[in-house]
């Protein structure tokens, strides 16, 4: 059993709870708590630095990789065009099985693309407009869908942008499918 005191220690319970001791047992927190109830003259003073839990996911999109799992790489040396792009999707296995089975894929780069820029809704509806299709960006900061997702959705020229996100549109108000 190790007692640390005198620190900033995250508990995670929300953005701003933080607590200034607590008790390691076999590599496990068993107690959180006021460094002025610590009664063990062995504890190790953190002279207020931060302690933070061991399992923090700063910005690895655990979504995304499982989504790689079954969706198709839009990646480079194989897809290098929109028309690559294309030719991929159409020989997904999801391909043709029907409105309600979607065709994914990931990773795409328009800087890397031939044309240079992201594909539109009018590129995946030239696979299709049957089935849905989404694809994310290589970032998965963003991605693109054909107008069947775009329907699903529920996103018109009349839908207002998602808080802290943005649907992409044509000059004419169309969604892009961006």
């Amino acid at each position: 059993m190790t007692t640390f005191t005198n620190g900033n220690i995250f508990t995670g319970q929300d953005a701003t709870s933080f607590v200034s001791a607590m008790t390691l047992e076999n590599g496990r927190v068993t107690w959180v708590g006021d460094a002025a109830d610590v009664t063990d003259d062995q504890a190790i003073d953190l002279h207020q630095q931060t302690v933070l839990p061991g399992l923090l996911d700063a910005h690895t999109h655990p979504k995304y990789i499982a989504d790689a799992l079954h969706g198709g790489a839009c990646t480079p040396p194989h897809i290098n065009s929109i028309a690559d792009m294309q030719a991929a999707l159409r020989q997904s296995p999801e391909f043709g099985k029907g409105a309600n089975v979607w065709l994914e894929g990931w990773g795409f780069d328009e800087t890397k693309l031939a044309e240079h820029r992201t594909p539109t809704v009018d590129d995946l509806d030239a696979i299709t407009t049957e089935q849905p299709i989404f694809i994310y960006r290589s970032d998965c900061h963003s991605s693109i869908g054909n107008s069947k997702a775009l329907e699903l959705a529920g996103i018109t020229a009349e839908t207002p942008d998602p808080k802290g996100g943005e649907i992409g549109h044509f000059p004419d108000g169309r969604p892009n499918g961006i």
